[in-house]
């Protein structure tokens, strides 16, 4: 290898020919940029709040500043459109709850009925055995002998009979 190949392949810099230099910032605009406002507490928008004061100071050019404002006004705008939607979903939630509450009141009604339901069919047996058992019984006696009490009887077991076979139960109509 040459010494000129040696030369282009080290580390150190090429020489442009002029001094590079880079001015400090005053400590005045380095703690204008580092301010932020001390408002205690959440405040709606403290980026944006902070970007406009830093307005006044200035960012290093106005493209960086109209960037800068940009892209936080974008971050507030999805912030608003998340806050809407978690309104919306909230309000979806509490019509569901609603809805809920309806279906759980329902099937307690509809339980209820059923057990009302079962309670009536065991007085319709019942009703359906004691009355067969009482016109079993008064019929061959009021073939033997024609009495008001035989007839009395053979009538309240007739009468349990038609109770027990017409069904009493509640409607299954849900308001």
């Amino acid at each position: 290898m040459s010494g000129d190949e040696a030369e282009v392949t080290s580390n150190e810099p090429e020489d442009p020919g002029t001094e590079l230099s880079q001015s400090q910032a005053p400590p005045e605009e380095l703690a204008n940029l580092a301010r932020r406002p001390d408002r205690g507490g959440v405040s709606l928008y403290p980026v944006s709040e902070s970007i406009r004061l830093l307005q006044e100071p200035g960012v290093r050019g106005q493209a960086g500043m109209i960037l800068l404002y940009t892209s936080v006004h974008g971050l507030e705008e999805q912030l608003r459109q998340l806050r809407d939607e978690r309104d919306e979903a909230a309000g979806e939630r509490d019509r569901l709850r609603e809805k809920l509450h309806e279906c759980v009141t329902n099937n307690k009604v509809l339980g209820e009925r059923i057990r009302s339901g079962a309670r009536l069919s065991y007085l319709q047996n019942a009703a359906n055995t004691l009355g067969s058992l009482i016109l079993g019984v008064a019929i061959p006696l009021l073939m033997a002998t024609v009495s008001g009490g035989m007839l009395t009887l053979a009538l309240l077991g007739l009468g349990l009979l038609v109770m027990g076979w017409f069904p009493t139960t509640p409607s299954s109509k849900v308001d």
